[in-house]
Parts: structure tokens; sequence; C-alpha cells
């Protein structure tokens, strides 16, 4: 596991997250998790530039997780 990404903000039933490191992109559709290992949602889009990339998250679970803690996720990485 391997943190992700910061939370940003709510559009819809999804979640913005600024990528932490941009060397570790997740792939589109990969299971996010909270800090205790619970998976939370899944990675909706990459969205930005190479350099300073943001996931969108859908999960019903990361927008609660997210609103209430504002944590970074961890999750499947693709690298």
């Amino acid at each position: 596991m391997r943190k992700i990404a910061t939370y940003l903000h709510r559009v819809g039933k999804s979640i913005v997250a600024r990528v932490v490191d941009p060397r570790w992109i997740p792939r589109i559709g990969a299971p996010l998790f909270n800090g205790r290992g619970k998976k939370v949602g899944v990675v909706a889009d990459v969205i930005g530039n190479v350099k300073s990339p943001y996931i969108v998250v859908r999960g019903s679970e990361a927008e609660e997780y997210f609103t209430e803690k504002r944590f970074l996720l961890r999750g499947d990485i693709d690298g």
C-alpha cells in the first residue's frame, strides 16, 4: 500500500484528489483503500497534466471517508 492522493473537493457523487507522487499514478478502475485497509472506492478517471495529475474517485464510502477525514488514500498502483 502506498499513499496515493489528497482530498481536494467533491463533484456530485465523485471526489477529486491530487496525486501525491506523479511517478505512482493509479490506473483507472484501481481499488482505493483507507488507512486501515478497507476499500472505500475506485479510480474513475485520471485528469490534468502529467506533472501534476488528479484522480476522480467514485464510491459512496470514499465520499464519506474523505468528507470526514480528508486523509490520504492508499491503493493499488501501476508502476
